[in-house]
């Protein structure tokens, strides 16, 4: 067998050493370079106004900048922008679409119909479904639309109720879990380009999409633009006069 003259050990294995070396030196270069690719891919969808307000204000600052709650049951509503904060870890934030009104518990309020959809950091659940079996909330997504294009709530059918698969304290509902990107290079959530039709707990239509999730560099700062259908109607458009 021939020997290394240096160390006495088979060329075979230094041979071998060596290309695992090579090998394993490809191997991480090709995952950086693939995370690197999927984070450019990330930012080049979605432009840095998205991520961020303008304004570096802190949640409490902006959600004081909210409008005033009106109550719009029995009417559609118009545009609405407002910002909801969800940046304790400990707390959900509960908001209802036909008053705008949020309410903080550390437990989900699975017992109540003062809400709609709630909110804590980065996750979002309905009213229905296994989170509250008495209500009627439920979510359905659109991919790619626009929010002026949607005028009309989907069929039953698309519609997705909040379930619990591996803690009762923590339902999700599939059709906003991912309502996100992540970017990998600078840890920060994306808002997807999703058009959300929410089913309150009342069984009425609100559209919505989230336009922001930070105050500055503060996590979990929700702006949302939205449009309630207090009515028995599913059309989210006046009708004609």
């Amino acid at each position: 067998m021939e020997q290394n003259s240096e160390n006495g050990r088979p060329k075979g294995s230094q041979r071998f050493l060596k290309f695992f070396m090579v090998f394993g030196g490809i191997t991480i270069a090709l995952f950086m370079l693939l995370e690197v690719t999927n984070a450019v891919l990330s930012w080049s969808d979605n432009p840095p106004e998205r991520l961020e307000f303008k304004a570096p204000l802190s949640p409490d600052e902006t959600v004081a900048k909210n409008p005033e709650p009106f109550d719009y049951a029995g009417t559609l509503s118009g545009e609405i922008i407002i910002a909801i904060n969800a940046t304790d870890l400990g707390k959900w934030s509960h908001f209802k679409f036909s008053n705008g009104k949020v309410f903080k518990r550390e437990k989900i309020a699975s017992n109540s119909l003062d809400w709609d959809i709630a909110f804590r950091r980065a996750k979002i659940i309905t009213n229905g479904g296994d989170t509250n079996p008495n209500a009627k909330g439920a979510m359905a997504v659109i991919e790619g639309a626009d929010f002026e294009s949607v005028t009309q709530a989907p069929p039953a059918e698309a519609f997705l109720l909040d379930k619990i698969e591996n803690s009762p304290t923590e339902p999700k509902n599939p059709a906003i879990d991912k309502w996100y990107k992540y970017d990998f290079l600078r840890h920060k959530l994306t808002p997807r380009k999703y058009l959300f039709v929410a089913r309150t707990a009342d069984g009425h239509f609100a559209k919505f999409e989230i336009l922001g999730y930070y105050c500055g560099k503060v996590a979990g700062c929700y702006r949302i633009k939205y449009v309630y259908q207090g009515t028995d109607a599913s059309s989210f458009s006046k009708p004609s006069s």
